[in-house]
């Protein structure tokens, strides 16, 4: 019995070897690197969440109630100290509800629909301010006199743009 090995019918055996390794190494690769960005997109985003709670919580903490109405102790150093890295900027607003600007740098919108902030608790979420995506720490604290309650909001947001780098540089 003659075996039919006329050139250009299948493949070779070493190139169907060389497929078998290939195909799965290249799929191996791509999961891995897909799942390492995942992880340090994860890490990223938990770092910016903790700076802005925290930010959000020292802003929130200079503003103190003072009868009925609020006394800003926010001096200029505390300002720098906020807006200082100028490729990372950093948004803040304080207003008294409902929408009442107090103290800023930037007009921030309100949460998404669906998502409503609780008194003390942080609340974060993202939104797009002039076109640019942002992650958004937002508090409500309550004060005033006890027959006349009142409702203070402060927001702190930081441009997503810091977490790509840091993504980046973890991956």
């Amino acid at each position: 019995a003659k075996v039919n090995s006329a050139p250009g019918h299948g493949l070779s055996l070493k190139r169907q070897l060389l497929l078998w390794l290939l195909v799965p190494h290249l799929v191996f690769v791509l999961v891995g690197g897909m799942l390492a960005y995942r992880i340090a997109l994860s890490y990223a985003e938990k770092g910016i969440d903790q700076s802005l709670t925290q930010s959000v919580r020292s802003l929130a903490r200079q503003v103190k109630p003072y009868g009925s109405g609020l006394v800003v102790d926010f001096p200029r150093a505390a300002q720098d100290i906020i807006e200082q890295d100028p490729t990372d900027r950093v948004s803040y607003m304080v207003s008294s509800l409902p929408g009442g600007f107090l103290l800023g740098n930037g007009k921030l919108p309100a949460p998404p629909p669906g998502m409503i902030p609780v008194t003390g608790e942080p609340l974060l979420y993202n939104v797009a301010v002039e076109g640019k995506p942002m992650r958004v720490a937002l508090l409500e604290v309550d004060y005033g006199e006890a027959n006349a309650p009142q409702r203070m909001r402060v927001q702190v947001a930081k441009s997503l743009a810091v977490q790509r780098r840091i993504t980046a540089e973890l991956v």
